[in-house]
């Protein structure tokens, strides 16, 4: 890979490329995990409209009871009521 370099000389260069390439794989295997959980809630979001649309109904007004549904049914967290 190195052709005239001292052995010494190619160990020194070739650390920071296996660091460098280390952290590559690190920073795209936590992009995959963010990249799918984003192409899932967008297909989720895609088949909620058309089910709404199958039921004659608007998508907003179906998320707008489900969303008050989750009010009625989970009291406030903490958090909401007390303000630090």
């Amino acid at each position: 890979m190195f052709p005239g370099l001292a052995t010494i000389t190619a160990s020194k260069i070739q650390i920071p490329m296996v660091i460098f390439q280390a952290l590559q794989i690190a920073g795209d295997s936590l992009m995959t995990i963010a990249f799918r959980r984003w192409i899932q809630s967008d297909e989720e979001r895609e088949a909620a409209v058309a089910k709404a649309e199958q039921d004659g109904d608007s998508y907003d007004d179906q998320e707008a009871r489900r969303i008050q549904n989750s009010k009625e049914s989970h009291p406030p967290r903490l958090g909401t009521l007390v303000r630090f």
